[in-house]
Parts: structure tokens; sequence; C-alpha cells
């Protein structure tokens, strides 16, 4: 479902299941860059809003349709983004957004788009209202804060990669221990370090969990398998940046 199609089926849901005394407001704005000069990517697309008040009763909720594409004319290994968006009551709300692909073997290369897209979410209540504050103009910014490229070159202030690097850093050493399991565990030990929890549920969260679906699909060896190929890649990968493997 698009985000026009979206926005019309909340309102006719909106309308089916709410009395008269609810007022709705409902828009769809484009995003503005405000990438400093020289930004590597190219942002476009539009957030969603939907807002209605009950009374001194608020609820909301908003949903991105954005691309973000690369437009420097080299492959980008990473990107750190923020999002902020302010509301038509006035709440301003703010996303920090990652991408690396240090442990995997397509870049993001030149042309090639990202995307940060999520539907509509269902209404959060905020309440109650002071005096109903007067809707105010919803608008979104995006920002391009960090780039960095296979050879070590980076885009931005090296303090706004510091979450991606302490990520990264975070899953060569999930990956190392695994591979230590395995090989002098066996795959049973293996297996029961995937399945155990990782907290928060970050980048690293999501490697092992994509780990953990190799192995119920195609078996413990299977993913300790892509365990070696993603160590070996991260290896390579840190040598073109110019630093010691972590």
């Amino acid at each position: 479902m698009t985000i026009p199609q979206a926005l019309m089926a909340a309102t006719i849901a909106a309308c089916s299941t709410v009395g008269p005394a609810w007022a709705q407001l409902q828009n769809a704005i484009p995003v503005q860059d405000q990438s400093a000069p020289g930004s590597p990517l190219a942002i476009s697309g539009t957030v969603s809003f939907s807002e209605a008040v009950d009374g001194d009763t608020l609820a909301y909720s908003h949903g991105e349709n954005i691309t973000a594409r690369n437009i420097s004319g080299q492959p980008i290994l990473a990107v750190g983004l923020s999002i902020r968006l302010v509301l038509p009551h006035g709440e301003m709300r703010k996303h920090a957004i990652q991408f690396d692909r240090f442990f995997r073997p397509d870049l993001i290369a030149p042309g090639d788009t990202l995307s940060i897209s999520w539907p509509l979410g269902e209404y959060r209540t905020v309440a109650p209202l002071r005096g109903h504050p007067p809707t105010i103009e919803p608008h979104a910014e995006v920002q391009v804060l960090y780039a960095q490229f296979p050879d070590g070159g980076v885009f931005g202030a090296e303090e706004y990669g510091e979450t991606i690097l302490s990520l990264r850093s975070r899953a060569w050493e999930t990956l190392r221990r695994l591979d230590r399991i395995y090989t002098t565990q066996g795959p049973e030990e293996f297996l029961e370090a995937l399945k155990r929890p990782v907290e928060p549920h970050d980048a690293v969260h999501v490697i092992v969990k994509d780990l953990l679906s190799t192995a119920d699909q195609y078996g413990a060896a299977s993913a300790e398998g892509k365990v070696q190929r993603m160590l070996m890649l991260a290896t390579r990968r840190q040598e073109m940046i110019g630093g010691p493997a972590k």
C-alpha cells in the first residue's frame, strides 16, 4: 500500500470509528535535505502525518518514505543520518539512522539508493493538551551527518561516525567469539550461543539473528561459513581503510 493509499484508508477507518468530536488532520509533505554542501547522498521523499483531537486528547502517527541516493561517484561504506520531524501540534521527534556495509560484500555503489521507510503507525495518545495549542505547519528535515568511503575517507565530522564504529567493533568481536565457540566447542554450543539474547536490538542483534536463521535453514556449518566469510571481508576492509584489524 502506498503512503497516499494508507492515508486514505486511515481517513476512512477514522471516520467510521470515531464520532464528530474528533478533528482530523492528515498530510504528506516532502522532506527537506539539510545536509552540508558536498554531501555524497541526495535525500528525497515524504513524511506522512496523521493527527486527531478529541476534547483534551491528542492522538497522532507518522510514517516515512525517504530515499538517499549516492551521488558521490564512488562507493560508500557507511552512512549516518539524522531525521527531524515537527508534528502539527508542535512536538518534535528525532531519529538517528545508520547504514554499515563493513561485513557485507555489497557497498553502496554510485547511483544506489538507501530506503528509509516505515508505514503510517498506529495512533499514540498524548494527553492532556493545555489550551489546545494552534496547529502549525509540520515539516521534516533529513541531514547526512557522516559517510565513510572504502579507502577510509570521510564526509562530515568524525564524532558522527562514533556510533557506527562502536557497533562495528562489537559486531567484529561477536563474530570472533562465535567462530571460537564453533572451533573449540563444536556445532551444538555454537547454536546455543546464537540463541542467546543480544541486547540492545541494534546492528549486532541483526547480524546474530541472520546467522541463526541461516543455521535453522541450512545447519550450523553453513552459519559458521558465513561467520568466516564476514571475518575475512572485515579484515580486508580494515586493511583498505588503513588500520590494523580490530
